[in-house]
């Protein structure tokens, strides 16, 4: 994988990581393909912007985050896609009553190379026990 791409990419799930930490919504949605599919688990598939940003909407009313993205594996499938495979690990505040609970998750991203770089195309994770 060329240097600027690995760069790129790891930049990309670094601002994830804010956007989560920060429930900045603007800056999650601007990492996300106007197509993408947020997958999370025992829900239906999320499918595009509207979709998607509901979901977060959602996701940053219930609890605040405050967790760290290991990148644990990326790779180049061509010119225009790619996938990782991360770890978060951290936990989360309720909202509604302060309760803090651990947030260990393993990640699948698909990845689509746009005119400004790098974006989520397709997401989906799953709880570690």
């Amino acid at each position: 994988m060329p240097s600027s791409d690995h760069e790129a990419i790891a930049s990309l799930l670094a601002l994830y990581e804010k956007a989560l930490n920060t429930s900045d919504l603007p800056l999650t949605m601007s990492i996300w393909t106007q197509d993408g599919v947020f997958m999370q688990p025992g829900y239906p598939s999320h499918i595009g912007t509207a979709a998607i940003k509901k979901a977060y909407t959602g996701l940053y009313a219930l609890v605040e985050h405050n967790v760290h993205i290991s990148v644990e594996e990326v790779q180049i499938m061509s010119a225009d896609w790619a996938f990782a495979r991360t770890r978060v690990s951290g936990n989360v505040v309720f909202a509604e009553d302060g309760r803090v609970e651990n947030d260990t998750v393993q990640q699948l991203l698909v990845l689509k190379r746009e005119g400004d770089g790098w974006k989520i195309a397709r997401y989906s994770f799953s709880p570690m026990a």
